[in-house]
């Protein structure tokens, strides 16, 4: 159960740290995802 905790606080610290990239960095977030998507 502590080890799941831990991935979980994980998992969201490594969320709200890319979500903040995206945010700082929007054009290259979208230049980034239409690479991917197309």
């Amino acid at each position: 159960v502590i080890f799941f905790l831990n991935i979980t606080n994980v998992g969201s610290y490594a969320c709200k740290l890319a979500t903040n990239l995206v945010v700082v960095d929007i054009p290259e977030g979208i230049e980034g995802i239409g690479r991917y998507a197309f």
